[in-house]
């Protein structure tokens, strides 16, 4: 579950990112971290994925997707928080 994620955290900044961090302004540096946390969250744990769940309940986001519980309970808000909004807009 841990090597997934982080995969998956990884892999945002080979796609999305470039330079060194080591050279990097301090705040840029934390937002290339926040992109790649992102981008982790919906690469493990696809939002379209999710639509098709006939239950979205932690334990079967844990399941199905093979990530940690905290990890599902967070991800599990994000598209809580994004349905709402897509819901009464």
């Amino acid at each position: 579950q841990k090597q997934w994620q982080d995969f998956g955290h990884e892999l945002g900044h080979v796609l999305c990112h470039a330079g060194h961090q080591l050279k990097m302004n301090h705040m840029f540096l934390k937002y290339q971290e926040w992109k790649a946390n992102n981008f982790m969250y919906h690469f493990c744990v696809p939002t379209f994925m999710l639509y098709q769940l006939k239950e979205v309940n932690v334990h079967n986001v844990m399941d199905l997707f093979n990530v940690e519980h905290e990890f599902a309970c967070k991800r599990l808000a994000s598209f809580s928080f994004k349905k709402h909004i897509i819901k009464t807009h």
